[in-house]
């Protein structure tokens, strides 16, 4: 196997992975305005929710990092980003242009890391994770 086929799956996997673990530990340290911002959305039960969407990242991202159950954890971590995209940047909904347009960049973006999910979810985390050490693909 070429080290391109073993290696970018698992630099694919810790980028994703980071994508989710640095934003968890970024609500962990500013609960308080994190779940204002959250509130602010509509979301009833903002702390409680919060608490939700920090253990989906953080769990989900570490099984991405480690290759564990990564296609339970992509798809896992689809389904919460297609949420988090209807909830937090409803561009459709912010009346100033330039606001609409930050918040239609998210959207997009998010669309295409939920993309990159469905991927690895269909495809596998690769050789180097622990699925495939313990012949779970």
């Amino acid at each position: 196997m070429a080290v391109a086929e073993t290696m970018t799956p698992v630099v694919g996997r810790l980028t994703m992975a980071a994508f989710f673990l640095v934003p968890a530990w970024l609500k962990v340290t500013d609960f308080s305005d994190t779940a204002e911002l959250i509130a602010g959305k509509g979301v009833p039960a903002a702390p409680f929710m919060l608490v939700i969407a920090i253990l989906v990242e953080a769990v989900a991202g570490f099984m991405l990092a480690l290759g564990y159950k990564t296609r339970m954890a992509a798809l896992t971590l689809f389904a919460y980003v297609l949420v988090i995209n209807i909830v937090m940047h409803d561009y459709w909904e912010v009346r100033d242009r330039l606001d609409a347009a930050y918040e239609l960049q998210l959207f997009v973006k998010n669309l295409a890391i939920a993309g990159a999910l469905l991927l690895l979810a269909g495809l596998g985390p690769g050789p180097l994770s622990l699925d495939e050490r313990g012949g779970k693909r």
